[in-house]
């Protein structure tokens, strides 16, 4: 994991992926597995367990501002997956077993690169976009540029295309984060909390989405 580059300038193209990652690692904050990297900077944020057991927060600091291109299509076309098993967790799976040239030809696929900076783990959930921490389950991410942060919504999703997926999902949420592959005014991404098992059921959320924005009676 990666700060934010002195020379980098938000908003203005910077290296791919591929370019940084040939960079030698001497700024680096913390170390991880790299698929577990990729996906930390898909999602924007997240806690790091350390092997002495301090637990951090991972920040969201900038990005090279090259695209988001996702990898779950190309991997099933490459028939690295099967069609209904392109879940974040079996794409996650596929790098782990495949660490190396294989993996790092496929998250290369996806030029845009995230950096962070650290911050004291104080108990509370990361905190999206909005500033304010996320709470598990009633936390939505947005398209900024189609709805206001801290806005509420009653969202109804159903007919998971993905095997081993929650039926639906019907509840009341708040916009409070954000991410490079969100856009368009009816697409979000449900924040379900920390772990393994969230992150589980996270990667296997895309449902055809009903979005509801709740304003004042007057």
């Amino acid at each position: 994991m990666r700060p934010k580059p002195a020379d980098l300038v938000n908003g203005a193209p910077y290296a791919d992926r591929a370019a940084i990652e040939a960079r030698p690692a001497d700024d680096a904050i913390a170390w991880m597995r790299p698929e577990e990297l990729f996906f930390l900077q898909v999602q924007g944020s997240g806690v790091l367990t350390f092997e002495d057991g301090r637990r951090m927060k991972a920040l969201y600091a900038a990005n090279n501002g090259q695209p988001f291109v996702g990898i779950a299509n190309p991997m099933r076309d490459r028939g690295l997956l099967a069609r209904d098993a392109t879940s974040g967790e079996a794409i996650r799976l596929w790098l782990a077993a495949n660490r190396g040239p294989a993996a790092d030809e496929i998250m290369r696929l996806n030029p845009r690169y995230a950096f962070f900076r650290l911050a004291p783990g104080d108990g509370r959930p990361p905190a999206g976009a909005a500033n304010v921490p996320l709470p598990a389950g009633r936390a939505i991410a947005v398209d900024p540029a189609h709805h206001a942060y801290g806005g509420f919504y009653w969202i109804d999703a159903e007919a998971p295309l993905l095997k081993g997926a929650f039926p639906t999902y019907r509840r009341l949420v708040a916009a409070l984060d954000t991410g490079g592959a969100i856009k368009g005014p009816v697409r979000a991404d449900l924040y379900l909390g920390e772990g393994g098992a969230a992150g589980a059921e996270a990667g296997r959320v895309r449902h055809t989405l009903r979005m509801f924005r709740l304003v004042p009676y007057r």
